[in-house]
């Protein structure tokens, strides 16, 4: 059997009047619900306190599924293990396995996917895109649990790094050696937010995900000169703060697919999982509890009938300590043929990841060699060639502009997006210059120096030649406001590009102004608001 995942968990109640155990009878339950949804067979929760076992519906294509649990009752500790196997036409097996453990005050989860294929002579397995299990979706989105890995709170929902605050405690965060490795991603386009979110609510346990703006990526690096997160890209950071990093391309981070990051990684990270996560430590200590009351109950057993002078209760319990050693040596004999199992499966993920980690340095080495590094653009060098409706245009533009002003201005996809609905703008060279012209408008006003503003749209015409209208009560009511990062912003301060022409010609760049995170936010490029 090849285990192929490792997930641990450890689980307490919100409320701190609750115990580990009533933690762990909410996690049965949602393996009850984990089994009725995917499988659509109801288990109760208490029938998992005793040994059972259930043939279940076929799967898809045929597959033939049954699920089976031991539960080992050991007194302050104890654990109950389900697994669910799912046969496939061709004889192949995959499991997966949810050991639910209480050790004390603490609610132990572990989790594991392992498979089993015939083969003959040296035939390499063939790869699958494992998915995590959906017990782990309902795990981690139960609000009266809260579901922690090494200290680290798991959601499944990304962070969202922006303030210079927020990017010296993550810069802190990267130098814990007892951390998950952190995917890093600049998330500038809607396909990245949705990539984002797919990876961190698809890899819960293995990896944190963090989204960053371009400004937080730039004063990351300051901080820690060995992060660098291309734009628009992103970077897997290992819990080894001294190990090469790996870039993730941004043509992955921006993919239409949303499962395009996460399916890499969890192909990456999961047999890393199985070599540093061991044995099912909590089920094994739970047997050991077990059988060492067993034992001691046994031998409370022999003292009675030796002291009783009864032959056949001396018989009795010699006979059931003979039976609780036997099984205690199965038990040992499983122990030892699964530990030679798993160092012959290490071995050979070991050389699987050396083979990888060879093909990454060659990708580095020539990534290194071929692309010469980023240099910071004049914002007066910005593209020319903006055409009327084109989004790719345009967006070759803020781009330039987000770098040359240092992320102190940045475009939401609703800007590019408005853009395409001007495809008969002509004033072409305008709107490129007014762009210009209120990323120098950022640059200067975000600059970290004291500055007496006044009012702001008598600054930026004094300062920087441009027209800025503080509001525009023209706008309708659902327009005033838009949503980015999870933050609500004021859509009424603008610029106006020309004024006195067509409707068709009356360009506006629609704008806000995020003090906390020292940025402009552009969400209108095009034409006015009506």
């Amino acid at each position: 059997m090849q285990v192929l995942y490792v997930a641990n968990f450890d689980v307490e109640i919100r409320e701190k009047e609750k115990n580990s155990r009533e933690a762990a009878f909410i996690v049965l339950g949602a393996i009850s619900k984990w089994i009725l949804t995917t499988c659509k067979t109801r288990i109760e929760r208490d029938e998992f306190l005793v040994n059972g076992s259930r043939h279940l519906p076929d799967g898809r294509e045929g597959n033939k599924r049954s699920v089976e649990w031991e539960h080992v009752p050991g007194g302050e500790i104890w654990a109950t293990r389900v697994q669910r196997q799912d046969v496939s036409r061709d004889d192949s097996i995959f499991v997966t396995r949810i050991t639910v453990g209480v050790e004390g005050e603490a609610c132990i989860v572990r989790v594991s996917m392992a498979r089993e294929v015939p083969t003959s002579g040296l035939t390499p397995a063939s790869s699958v895109d494992l998915l995590q299990p959906a017990f782990i979706a309902m795990l981690v989105e139960d609000s009266r649990l809260s579901v922690r890995v090494d200290g680290q709170i798991q959601d499944g929902k990304y962070l969202q790094v922006r303030s210079g605050g927020d990017v010296e405690e993550l810069s802190r965060a990267l130098t814990s050696d007892t951390r998950l490795p952190i995917l890093l991603l600049h998330t500038r386009t809607l396909e990245a937010q949705a990539v984002a979110a797919k990876a961190a609510s698809r890899l819960v346990g293995l990896v944190r995900v963090v989204t960053l703006d371009y400004k937080a990526a730039r004063l990351l690096h300051e901080l820690n000169d060995a992060v660098e997160v291309p734009y628009s890209g992103g970077v897997l950071v290992w819990a080894d703060s001294t190990a090469v990093a790996l870039e993730i391309p941004p043509v992955l981070v921006n993919s239409a697919n949303k499962d395009s990051v996460r399916s890499k990684l969890m192909a990456l990270v999961a047999p890393l999982s199985v070599l540093t996560r061991g044995r099912d430590e909590v089920f094994t200590k739970a047997r050991q509890a077990s059988q060492s009351l067993r034992m001691k109950e046994l031998a409370r057993f022999s003292a009675t009938a030796a002291a009783s002078g009864s032959v056949q209760e001396q018989l009795e319990a010699v006979i059931a300590e003979r039976d609780a050693l036997a099984s205690q040596l199965k038990t040992a004999e499983d122990e030892w043929v699964f530990a030679g199992q798993s160092a012959e499966e290490s071995l050979r993920e070991v050389a699987l990841l050396k083979a990888q980690l060879e093909q990454f340095k060659i990708t580095a080495d020539y990534a290194e060699s071929s692309i010469s590094p980023d240099s910071q653009p004049e914002l007066r060098d910005a593209p020319e060639g903006l055409v009327a409706g084109d989004k790719d245009s345009l967006d070759a533009l803020c781009q330039h502009l987000e770098k040359g002003a240092e992320g102190a201005i940045t475009f939401t996809p609703n800007a590019l997006n408005a853009w395409k609905k001007a495809p008969d703008y002509q004033t072409l060279d305008l709107m490129r210059e007014s762009l210009i012209k209120l990323a120098e408008v950022a640059r200067h006003l975000y600059d970290g120096q004291d500055k007496t503003l006044g009012h702001l749209d008598d600054w930026i015409r004094q300062n920087h030649d441009l027209k800025v209208a503080p509001h525009d009560n023209a706008i309708p009511k659902n327009l005033r406001d838009f949503n980015y990062e999870d933050e609500k912003y004021s859509r009424r301060q603008h610029v106006k590009v020309n004024d006195g022409v067509p409707p068709s010609q009356c360009g506006r760049i629609y704008f806000a102004t995020d003090a906390e995170n020292k940025r402009i936010i552009v969400d209108h490029i095009g034409l006015k608001l009506t």
